[in-house]
């Protein structure tokens, strides 16, 4: 397993998101900038709607941010939130800014992808030799990462508390609460201010019999394979050869089943696709000696992926191809 470092500071992990927007500047729909450090989209939505007394259910997102790293991104709110930088930690504060007004309210999904821009630290200096300042095209499988399965630092079993919840067992609901540190407790998964937070658990349920299928795939019909364990995760990694030459049969995982709110926000299951192979050109813009590290390098890239993807997972690949 090759060594390196992701996340070590929050200016090593940047995010852009692009939204799709309905900017109407005589629409009764406010649209804000988010910019945050060292918090949730969704702790950052619960710290908005209690400072300014907003009603949380009502404040509209397209994508959901992590903590980790430096992120930007859109909310919509029908009323007036006043500009402020929020400082709640060292490396963890909200900036909210106005930006347009809109004739419809920002939902989940309402983007066109996110731009990243990444240090990699720790690296070992021979495995940069072969290694220049160029752009390259990744193939990548599109797995949900750990993240989505769990908090930095947590035990990750977000995903069994999505399956506790489908399965009214309030018992494992309240252990995998305790488990996993959520915000959120047992009886509050329930209120509908929290509908949000119930969906992402349920769908991170559903997203990891969708990671299974992909790799029962491989187990049995493609067989060569490298394993990444991420918080108690594995991740079953192929070489670039063998994506580009496998994407009709791993394209056969691609149907998923998922939580959403329809308009009168009660929750539904569809049925959807999700791409498992996807690809994106890689710009590396810097190799430097490491300056946490010492004797190790860091490395700068930059590059964009649809909505949906984690560009942990393209890194994942990244380090396999160039460094395995």
């Amino acid at each position: 397993m090759i060594e390196y470092k992701l996340k070590t500071i929050p200016e090593d992990f940047k995010v852009t998101e692009f939204p799709n927007l309905s900017v109407d500047m005589n629409g009764r729909i406010r649209c804000y900038i988010l910019i945050k450090s060292g918090i949730t989209t969704f702790d950052a939505i619960d710290i908005l709607a209690q400072k300014y007394n907003l009603k949380k259910k009502e404040i509209g997102y397209a994508g959901l941010k992590d903590e980790e790293g430096i992120t930007i991104q859109y909310i919509s709110y029908e009323g007036v939130i006043e500009n402020a930088k929020i400082i709640l930690d060292n490396d963890c504060y909200i900036i909210i800014e106005y930006f347009a007004n809109l004739s419809k309210h920002i939902r989940p999904g309402n983007l066109y992808g996110n731009g990243f821009g990444i240090v990699i630290r720790g690296l070992d200096k021979k495995l940069l030799e072969n290694l220049s300042y160029r752009k390259k095209n990744y193939y990548f499988l599109n797995y949900f990462d750990s993240q989505r399965f769990g908090l930095p630092g947590k035990k990750h079993v977000t995903h069994l508390l999505g399956e506790a919840i489908h399965n009214n067992d309030d018992i494992l609901v309240k252990k995998y609460c305790l488990e996993g540190e959520q915000t959120v407790t047992l009886e509050e998964i329930y209120k509908q201010d929290n509908i949000n937070k119930k969906v992402f658990f349920l769908n991170s349920w559903r997203s990891f019999l969708w990671n299974s299928n992909i790799k029962e795939k491989i187990i049995s019909e493609i067989k060569e394979y490298d394993i990444f364990t991420e918080s108690g995760i594995d991740f079953y990694i192929l070489t670039q050869d063998a994506l580009r030459n496998n994407v009709d049969e791993l394209e056969q995982c691609r149907y998923i089943s998922q939580y959403i709110l329809d308009n009168k926000n009660n929750e539904k299951i569809i049925s959807n696709y999700r791409d498992v192979v996807r690809h994106t050109t890689v710009y590396i813009d810097t190799i430097d000696d490491d300056d946490i590290y010492q004797g190790k390098l860091k490395i700068q890239l930059h590059f964009s992926l649809e909505k949906g993807s984690y560009a942990t997972m393209l890194i994942k690949h990244f380090i396999k191809e160039e460094m395995g």
